[in-house]
């Protein structure tokens, strides 16, 4: 073979990283589509869960009557 084509194609080391970045890659999509349906609050503003005590409901009924008047 020639020099120009033998320094073309990576050596075994550099075969097995971009094999683990590509595997890595993959794994990270894979999970962050499998946790796709979870929210977490300190990174999303999930106003449907401040809602739910009973003191934030009260809160809420307040603010609603009082914009309809």
């Amino acid at each position: 073979m020639n020099s120009s084509i033998k320094g073309h194609f990576l050596s075994v080391k550099d075969n097995t990283r971009f094999a683990l970045f590509v595997c890595s890659a993959f794994l990270l999509l894979g999970l962050g589509m499998v946790n796709k349906s979870k929210s977490f609050p300190f990174l999303l503003d999930d106003k449907s869960k401040l809602l739910e005590s009973p003191a934030s409901q009260k809160q809420a009924m307040q603010i609603s009557e009082s914009n309809k008047a």
